[in-house]
């Protein structure tokens, strides 16, 4: 039987940074974050995750 990769059901006092490192390193792909400051002081946050595909041989 083949164990797909997982994350723990539940994480407790991390970060966002740490949380996007968690999936970074048990997902094939790369967690992609940018941040800005809007001319107002709010702050814009865009967190996506693009999966590496095996490209057939």
């Amino acid at each position: 039987m083949t164990t797909l990769p997982h994350l723990p059901p539940e994480m407790r006092n991390v970060t966002v940074d740490q949380a996007l490192d968690v999936i970074a390193k048990t997902f094939p792909g790369v967690v992609v974050y940018g941040e800005c400051t809007r001319p107002d002081g709010g702050r814009l946050v865009d967190i996506k995750f693009d999966w590496f595909h095996r490209v057939a041989q």
